[in-house]
């Protein structure tokens, strides 16, 4: 936490804390810098830990005596050592163990009252994107997916992956639960998405954080006249609402009727008002249902249903579990939003729906669905045609200069491959380092010497 934001949240809510912590939370004012990473404790400290009377027999059993000693009397005493010692100090002396001074507290839930009807607040921290909370609902979603850099998408993969988020921070190294939805957004590479090039080509993002998405759907902008007017209205009266709003109630101009304004513009207020909504949304995640036998059986025919097309030696794989467990979420996700415990043979009928239709928008390659096109960018028929290239050239080289490239051409000609196909095959094939291109018109594998 910045220095800025501690000073925000001492003002908002340090008087209000109680227990132990009371009066503990204030405003500061820095005199010296402190390095990030220096968690060292002061002298006084230091020499209070010297004076402590420790159980060696104990210190030595739990490997703990050589980082008391050496760091009590070289005066490197750090949080990180006091918090490991922490839950074992009552094993190792029997005096009282002291608070280190941190740049953090842990401020104690004294008392939980229920009532009958809970709070729903909605969370802003300004000027802090980083915070832990347990139990909330926080409705942002990931913008820019592809401009992540590689230390986000990492975290970001564990989340998704193993729902854990692992945190190193002021010499604490904890591994949190992660429970939570993930709505990200993404822009094409090349501005525009083609609806001809797979998924994977057009996203800067690794296929192993594509497949842990539910769902995927490409958002088109085609011009329509009758949608754009609808979106242009809308847009339109938006706006012109919002200013009619900004000026208050007692504005007034000769020129524009305020009220025949909002009058037309009524049909923008949302149907359910935000407050609703988001304890609508905070009570069905309470809720836990349970897949119904009828529910199971359909998710289950499905599963089998498809798998079974990618049967044979020259099939692709139509579907992976992952779309199994997409089944099983969006299920239980269509039995929360009716705020029901089981999960009906209807709701399973949803998600399947819903999976088929995005999985046959983004996933199809020669009219059958391959699920490796949309994860990798290389489905199973341009796969099949990157081996027959291969082993084309391999088949024409000679030791030392590689295979003709017209000669290549000629032979995939005959094998149905196109000389499009070839040129974008070889395209491919050189960006993954598989060939490259000695002169004089002739193709070589790498390590085919």
């Amino acid at each position: 936490m910045s220095l800025s934001s501690y000073n925000r949240a001492a003002k908002l809510f340090g008087h209000l804390l109680v227990g132990k912590n009371n009066g503990k939370l204030f405003e500061v004012e820095p005199k010296t810098r402190i390095a990030s990473y220096d968690d060292l404790l002061d002298r006084e400290y230091c020499n209070w830990l010297k004076k402590i009377k420790f159980d060696t027999s104990a210190t030595v059993r739990l490997g703990l005596h050589s980082r008391i000693y050496l760091a009590s009397h070289k005066e490197r005493v750090s949080v990180s050592l006091m918090e490991t010692l922490r839950p074992k100090w009552h094993e190792i002396t029997s005096e009282e163990y002291r608070e280190p001074s941190k740049n953090y507290i842990f401020n104690p839930v004294i008392s939980v009252e229920k009532a009958d009807e809970s709070n729903v607040y909605d969370l802003t921290i300004d000027g802090e994107p980083n915070f832990i909370v347990s139990g909330a609902v926080v409705h942002n979603c990931v913008d820019e997916l592809d401009k992540m850099t590689e230390q986000d998408r990492s975290s970001m993969h564990e989340a998704m992956e193993s729902s854990t988020v692992s945190v190193a921070k002021a010499g604490i190294t904890a591994t949190l639960q992660c429970r939570t939805s993930v709505l990200g957004a993404a822009n094409p590479k090349y501005g525009r998405f083609d609806e001809n090039e797979p998924l994977a080509n057009q996203i800067n993002m690794p296929p192993a954080l594509l497949s842990r998405f539910d769902l995927i759907f490409a958002l088109l902008d085609k011009p329509n006249q009758e949608k754009d007017a609808r979106i242009a209205e809308h847009i339109i009266k938006g706006h012109t609402r919002g200013q009619v709003m900004r000026q208050g109630p007692d504005a007034s101009d000769p020129n524009v009727d305020y009220k025949e304004i909002m009058a037309e513009t009524e049909d923008l207020r949302p149907y359910f008002e935000p407050d609703f909504m988001r304890k609508y949304v905070k009570y069905a995640k309470r809720i836990v249902p349970v897949l119904t036998k009828d529910a199971q059986r359909l998710i289950m025919d499905t599963y089998l249903s498809i798998r079974k097309l990618g049967e044979g030696p020259n099939a692709s794989v139509p579907i992976t579990a992952r779309q199994l467990e997409a089944f099983i979420r969006l299920s239980e996700a269509s039995a929360r939003i009716r705020l029901s415990r089981v999960v009906t043979k209807e709701d399973a009928q949803r998600a399947v729906r819903i999976v088929r239709y995005y999985l046959e928008k983004m996933a199809k390659d020669s009219g059958q669905m391959d699920v490796d096109k949309l994860m990798t960018g290389t489905p199973r028929s341009e796969r099949n045609k990157i081996a027959i290239v291969r082993r084309l050239i391999q088949e024409n080289s000679d030791q030392y200069k590689g295979a003709p490239e017209h000669v290549v051409m000629q032979r995939a000609e005959e094998k149905g491959i196109t000389e499009t196909e070839l040129k974008d095959i070889l395209r491919k094939m050189k960006q993954a380092g598989e060939v490259y291109d000695p002169g004089g018109g002739h193709i070589k594998l790498v390590g085919g010497d």
